[in-house]
């Protein structure tokens, strides 16, 4: 019990610094170069594609993942940095045996180039918890488990602009389960983002 509450305070406390550290200097940045007299602006959406495992035996998978991220002003020319998160499912099936899926809640941040006023490239970095259960039934016998451990997303991609609101966003993404019998699922991913 103390063992855990220890791991979970310093998990806690490892994701705050980390974001403390990005987001200090892009709001002061940010700041120093706008004058503070524009606004952020909140995007919502989702994405939906195909997870690989990296071990076999897993099989392809599905993942859905709603996101959202609070984009803060410009902090150079074309350059802004969002902060938000993602939760997504992603279930992978054992051919006629079971199932093997994870539930990632992910805080995480995006640093966007603007390329042309329709196009940017981004990149992703997030910290979060993974939940993962697998069940197997197969010639008689079954099991199953359910764990949760420590998520490091990376991932990144391209942003086409379908007007002032609507964005679409395509790109690959590397989830690190790090923990004991955990796994590294490349995902590749399309989705939408709306601006509010």
């Amino acid at each position: 019990m103390t063992t855990i509450h220890f791991r979970k305070t310093s998990f806690v406390r490892a994701v705050l610094a980390a974001l403390v550290l990005v987001l200090v200097p892009a709001t002061a940045s940010a700041q120093r170069r706008g004058g503070g007299g524009s606004a952020g602006n909140l995007e919502v959406g989702g994405e939906l594609g195909l997870t690989i495992p990296f071990e076999s035996g897993y099989g392809v998978g599905f993942k859905l993942a709603p996101e959202g991220f609070f984009f803060l002003p410009p902090f150079s020319p074309g350059l802004s940095l969002g902060v938000g998160g993602q939760l997504a499912f992603d279930l992978h099936p054992f051919p006629d045996a079971g199932t093997f899926w994870f539930m990632d809640i992910v805080p995480m941040g995006r640093l966007r180039y603007a390329i042309n006023p329709k196009t940017a490239i981004y990149g992703d970095l997030g910290m979060g918890l993974a939940i993962m259960h697998f069940s197997v039934s197969a010639f008689g016998f079954s099991a199953s488990d359910t764990s949760a451990g420590f998520l490091l997303k990376l991932g990144g991609g391209a942003e086409f602009k379908m007007n002032d609101k609507m964005s679409i966003t395509a790109g690959p993404a590397f989830n690190f389960y790090l923990k004991e019998g955990g796994t590294t699922v490349l995902s590749l991913m399309g989705g939408l983002l709306y601006k509010i």
